[in-house]
This record gives C-alpha cells, structure tokens and sequence, in this order.
C-alpha cells in the first residue's frame, strides 16, 4: 500500500508476536492458506489501485477464489469488500472507465476458474461430495453449532481479542481510532491514499471478526485471517514513531528470524501437537491392512471432522461416521467381515461387559461380541471386526 519499510518491519514483528496468529499458523490449519490467498488479492488491489490496468485486477479475483477453495465461505467476506474498492473505492484521479476495467478484470479472474471447478465436477460427478460437504458441514455447523456445542455469542471474539490479544489490543483500538475518528488528511487524492488504506486494513479485520460472530460454531482460532489486517493497521499507524529506527528495528527482525531458524534447525523443539494422535498410532495397521471398505467411527467423543479428514489422508480409505440412532440399521445392514472399526476405549470396554443395559441393545452386543482389540492409543480403541 505505500507506507515504506518501517511499517512493514513493524507490521510483520506485531504479528509475528500475536499468539492466536502464531499457533494456527504452525500446527497446519486451513486458515494460513485462506490467509495467503486473501491477502495476495488485497496485495492486487493495492497494485490496481496505483497503477491500474486488468492483470492485477484479475489476479486480485483469482486469489480470492482460491482462498474460497481453500475453506470455502470465510472467502465470502474479502469477495465482497473487494469487489467493493474496485466499484467504488478507485482513486479521484482515475477515470471512470479505468475503474469499471478494474471492476470487469476482478470478476473474469473469479469466474475464469470458477468455470473450469463446474466444468470439472460435471466431467466426474462429483457434486455429491459438495453439496454434502455444504450442508453437513458448513451450513449445520454455521446454524446448529458442531453437534450442538456452540450457541450464537455475538460477543464471542471480543472475548477472545480481550483475553489473547490483549498485548496489542491498546495499540489496536488507538489505530482504529485514528484511522476513523483521527486528524482528517488533506483533499487531494495522494494525501489522503494512508488514511484510506488504514481504513481498508481496520474493515478488513473487523470484518472477520463480524462474520464469524454471527454464525454458531466458533473456535479461538477462527479469526485468524483477522490478524494479518490489525497488524497492517498498528504498523502503518506507529512507523513514524519508529522512523529513526528503522535500520536497527530491520537488522533485529532479521536477525531474530534467523536465529530462531536456527535454533530450530539444531534443537528439537515441538512447534505443533498432532490433532488425532490415534489417527497416526493406527495408520500402519490399517492402511498396511488387505481389509478392504470404509473404516468405521462410531460411539466416540471425537469430533468425526478431525478421525475423519485425518483417516481419509493416512488410512488411504473413507472414515464413516456411525450415529447412535443409525447403529442397528449399520449392523444389520452394512457392517461387513472383516472391517476396521474406530470407538472410544471406555464404549469398547462397555460393550463387552455385563451391563444390564445392554441387553435392550443385542446389535450393539453383538458387534462388539465378534470384533477383537488391536491397538488402543489416548482413550481411542481401534478393533477389527471378524
């Protein structure tokens, strides 16, 4: 956007210090993927806006699709507020036609690839997949919470901003307050280019933050794309209080990367924790295995979306869900010899007790009757069904 070296140096060091962005960043969520794209097309935008032409605007479209690709409706937010800056956010000095060119190359480079995505699910039928992953995943977890957990708390990620950011929350909201409320810039269309893109970088964060407050499913994590905006805004807004710096402020950034590189290069320190340990533990076993068909995940406290996603990667085959409700219709109808079959180790060591209350659940006694133990890791039970 224009704001020179020191505002850079000092937006990467404040997120480079913010917790929430640092921890889903290296234990390998979707959302640094959705990051990267989202912030490569505002890059686009930047490069439009100060230069014109289609290409950048184009690639700006093309980014924002991938980010759609990588975790689907977050991507809905920077879609719309960028489309925005094209349509109405063009500098004074530009001429109208330049800004319906740059309007016209963001949405040819959405729809480019969005033609080839339809074109290719017609081509393998593979709609199923989405429409299933639409409605079961993100639609229910949006409007009933992931199994019910989470309930609409429109104050959710204020909580969160308070409780984890709070290094830089004071930093964050003098920003905002400058970037709104602070000195007006002059009229002329250069002057003002540092208070736009101030308020650019605040709607873009807060906007994340909106978003996901709305829908009912929620994790500390969630607001992550939200970060790399906030730290835009802090950096942009505090660089001329770190001017006479900016040599030394540079040379310690550098320097501190690269001796964390190193130092994680020559010791072992942890900097994630494996999402579905069992999952690893068991993946020799099964995908080594000549059982064939779905692994089954039934009777769990798990959340399926981790087993599930994992197992399809490492078991190289699809993890099926079992409900309570739809048990003796999977044992009656579907369960096969031999099969995998995921459970929690306390449910496998209910069902092979003699607990009264099995006796109005024979289905369930009877599949647990002919399976065996082969491995059990973190409370889960991997049995195989004979």
């Amino acid at each position: 956007a224009g704001f020179g070296a020191t505002a850079a140096v000092a937006s990467a060091a404040v997120l480079c210090l913010t917790r929430d962005y640092v921890l889903s960043s290296v234990r390998g969520y979707i959302e640094p993927i959705l990051t990267f794209f989202v912030y490569a097309a505002l890059w686009f935008v930047a490069r439009h806006r100060r230069g014109g032409g289609i290409l950048p605007a184009a690639a700006a479209g093309l980014s924002v699709w991938l980010a759609f690709f990588s975790k689907g409706p977050p991507a809905a937010w920077p879609f719309l507020f960028f489309g925005a800056l094209f349509a109405f956010g063009s500098p004074r000095a530009e001429k109208k036609p330049e800004g319906l060119k740059g309007l016209g190359g963001y949405f040819v480079g959405f729809l480019v690839p969005t033609i080839a995505f339809v074109a290719w699910n017609a081509s393998g039928d593979y709609w199923g997949y989405w429409k299933a992953y639409l409605e079961g995943q993100v639609l229910a977890s949006a409007v009933e919470g992931r199994a019910g957990a989470q309930h609409l708390e429109p104050l959710y990620f204020a909580g969160i901003l308070v409780k984890y950011y709070w290094p830089w929350l004071p930093f964050f909201l003098w920003a905002l307050t400058k970037a709104f409320f602070g000195v007006r810039a002059p009229r002329g269309a250069m002057d003002r280019e540092p208070v736009f893109w101030k308020r650019v970088f605040a709607i873009t964060g807060l906007g994340f933050v909106a978003g996901f407050s709305l829908v009912k499913w929620k994790f500390w994590y969630y607001i992550a794309p939200a970060f790399p905006a906030f730290s835009l805004l802090i950096g942009a807004t505090f660089a001329r209080f770190l001017a006479a710096a900016e040599d030394k402020l540079t040379s310690f950034c550098a320097g501190a990367a690269c001796a964390w590189v190193l130092a994680v290069a020559v010791f072992p320190i942890p900097l994630h924790w494996e999402r579905a340990p069992e999952v690893m533990a068991f993946k020799e076993t099964i995908s080594g295995s000549p059982v064939a068909g779905p692994v089954w995940f039934i009777h769990s406290l798990r959340d399926h979306n981790i087993i599930g996603s994992s197992g399809q990667w490492y078991f190289g085959r699809e993890v099926r869900k079992v409900s309570d409700a739809g048990e003796r219709r999977w044992v009656e109808s579907e369960l096969r010899a031999p099969a995998w079959i995921l459970t929690d180790k306390a449910h496998w060591n209910y069902c092979n007790s003699e607990s009264p209350e099995l006796r109005s659940r024979p289905w369930m006694k009877s599949w647990c009757a002919r399976s065996k133990l082969v491995q059990s890791e973190k409370g889960m039970a991997l049995v195989i069904y004979l």
